[in-house]
């Protein structure tokens, strides 16, 4: 794929997300494949638009009475009120939110939406350096890549997930 059109479907999914995807949706979000029903724990992990997706989709299986031992976002621009809303279901046992400000991303959960809107410019300078700073810390592969991503593991599993 050129490289214009992965930074454009980037520039929609962005945009679709900071209008739509970061508030409720009580529409049905489902996964398709990948599910095994003996497994011990129903976890959900996303980063950045993926933390939306996650979101969404535990939100649509927690109210249709099935239980997500974990719910992880990473990065996330999720609006505030949705945020409540996952924190306080009673089939979502834990919802662990893991913002990046300490590494300059604009971004945190719940996020005024003109906050993220502001954020715009850092995040596509923070992009387009493809240095693993600010909001693509995990994101971009540099020389500590694979520390980073050993240690948020390290710490997924503190926090109970298998």
């Amino acid at each position: 794929m050129p490289q214009d059109y992965a930074l454009g479907g980037m520039l929609l999914d962005a945009i679709r997300s900071g209008m739509v995807i970061r508030n409720r949706d009580d529409g049905e979000w489902t996964i398709t494949s990948g599910m095994a029903a003996e497994a011990p724990q129903f976890n959900l992990i996303g980063y950045s638009y993926g933390s939306l997706l996650a979101a969404q989709t535990a939100w649509s299986y927690a109210r249709q009475g099935h239980i997500i031992d974990h719910l992880v976002l990473v990065g996330s621009p999720i609006a505030e009120a949705f945020l409540t809303d996952l924190r306080g279901h009673r089939n979502i046992r834990k919802v662990i939110v893991i913002d990046l400000v300490q590494y300059g991303d604009p971004i945190h959960a719940g996020i005024p939406w003109l906050e993220l809107v502001a954020g715009a410019p850092l995040l596509s300078r923070q992009m387009l350096a493809g240095k693993g700073e600010g909001h693509f810390y995990y994101a971009h592969v540099v020389s500590d890549s694979p520390r980073r991503w050993a240690a948020l593991a390290e710490r997924l599993v503190a926090e109970g997930l298998r």
